[in-house]
């Protein structure tokens, strides 16, 4: 699969508010229709945002698995996906829109962060958090895992890092054939013993219970004493 953003020539039924197409190139098959920028979405209203701006960031495929990122009804960054071309598409997560178990918090902004897919459609995403019960700085980061329409929060700033610590900036993360999330940490210093000497880990996780630390700053090297 290779999915792509091309837009039409302005002409006659074709105007800035429908030229925008995503489509995926199959085994030397004819083109899919991925979305139409003025089609409906799935997540309610239309594709829009005008002139490459519709589709806001590069398609990613894995395998027969398609995700995309779009503006829906001008401003509201979505994620989008499919298992597969014999799929229906799937909304994944909106700006604005609730997070699951965080108690009234909802997305800020996940449209102009990278996103991570694997071959079965599971994906693994950053995006920053607003309402409710989020300060910002504080606790306003987060990584989630996306499969079949469940969202799993996997780690949030300010909130205990496995191993010790606590979370601060949280990069995008990537995920693996397993739907394991890998992702990097800079932790809050002057905290637990953290200090610049040991302030950056990378962590693999599928849920914010079910995570490990895989190597932290300042941790001694395997096979290799006293390094």
């Amino acid at each position: 699969d290779v999915p792509f953003v091309v837009s039409l020539k302005i002409e006659g039924a074709i105007t800035a508010l429908n030229d925008e197409l995503l489509l995926d190139a199959t085994g030397g098959g004819p083109y899919r229709l991925l979305a139409r920028e003025g089609d409906v979405s799935p997540a309610g209203g239309n594709y829009s945002g005008g002139i490459s701006q519709t589709f806001g960031s590069r398609p990613v495929v894995q395998g027969g698995a398609v995700a995309f990122l779009a503006y829906v009804d001008g401003s509201n960054g979505c994620l989008f996906s499919e298992t597969n071309t014999m799929a229906p598409l799937r909304t994944v997560a909106c700006n604005n829109t609730p997070c699951p178990g965080l108690g009234g918090a909802v997305f800020g902004q996940i449209d102009t962060y990278p996103f991570s897919l694997n071959s079965a459609g599971n994906l693994a995403f950053r995006a920053t958090l607003s309402g409710p019960g989020v300060t910002f700085g504080v606790n306003d980061e987060s990584i989630w895992r996306e499969g079949g329409g469940t969202l799993i929060l996997i780690a949030r700033k300010g909130e205990a890092a496995h191993g010790g610590g606590v979370y601060n900036i949280l990069p995008a993360p990537v995920i693996n054939s397993a739907g394991w999330a890998a992702y990097t940490s800079f932790l809050q210093s002057g905290v637990a013993g953290t200090d610049f000497t040991n302030d950056t880990a990378i962590y693999l996780g599928q849920s914010q219970g079910t995570g490990l630390k895989i190597v932290r700053e300042g941790d001694p090297v395997p096979n290799m004493p006293g390094v």
